[in-house]
């Protein structure tokens, strides 16, 4: 009886995804995976939740749908919240260097052309939308490796196992000197170990304190977007 409960308790955990007899690789060789992993992807769709600090407060989004695609360009549309019914449309190719956007409500139908770093498109971002998504991250983790090895300071520890979108993931930390270039004093990411992306990092400046988070749920790879999914749907 008491090898059955084993058995049963095993496949539970294998089946939920909180054990892998995958071992973790090192941090060099994860980046590396990583690095061909984005090479493969042609486009991608995704819930993409977010934190970023804004001054003092703390903003939110949460399950904004999303679209990307190569060459480069990116639909966000929001579905619940203070900007619910928004869309944000990045399409270089098509319009040039500006965000086509609109609010939700009765103002979705007043579309406006914003400069990517305005202070209206950046309200309530860190970042612009040039730098969206899972291969602007990274790219970003591959930069402080390199600077890393080139410097001597930082280092990068393997810190457990977790359950990440309903899949096992990785979980690495990083630790670097604020002020010499690195994207954060303390940077957790989040490995998906089956398609080896970071699906969720944390980033926290010297004193702790969370600066930003990022985390793509219900991750779909190479589905065939065409020009047709990157319009507004105006729901």
């Amino acid at each position: 009886m008491k090898t059955f409960l084993s058995f049963l308790l095993a496949f539970f955990l294998l089946e939920s995804g909180a054990a892998s007899a995958v071992p973790p690789p090192d941090f060099d060789e994860m980046v590396r995976l990583s690095q061909k992993a984005c090479d493969g992807i042609k486009d991608y769709t995704c819930l993409f939740n977010r934190r970023e600090r804004i001054g003092k407060a703390l903003v939110a989004q949460r399950n904004v749908r999303t679209k990307v695609r190569k060459p480069f360009c990116v639909l966000l549309s929001w579905m619940e919240g203070k900007m619910a019914g928004a869309e944000s449309l990045y399409f270089p190719s098509k319009f040039g260097d500006k965000i086509r956007a609109h609010a939700g409500g009765v103002l979705q139908y007043l579309t406006l052309s914003l400069n990517p770093d305005g202070s209206l498109a950046m309200k309530d971002s860190r970042h612009s939308i040039r730098d969206f998504g899972i291969e602007y991250l990274v790219r970003r983790i591959s930069l402080d490796v390199k600077r890393s090895r080139e410097t001597g300071e930082g280092s990068v520890t393997f810190q457990k196992e977790a359950v990440l979108a309903g899949g096992p993931a990785w979980v690495y930390e990083g630790r670097f000197p604020e002020g010499k270039g690195f994207y954060g004093s303390r940077v957790v990411v989040c490995f998906d170990e089956k398609t080896f992306l970071p699906l969720k990092l944390s980033m926290y400046d010297k004193d702790d304190t969370l600066l930003e988070e990022y985390e793509f749920d219900d991750l779909r790879l190479n589905v065939g977007l065409t020009d047709d999914d990157f319009q507004f749907r105006r729901k």
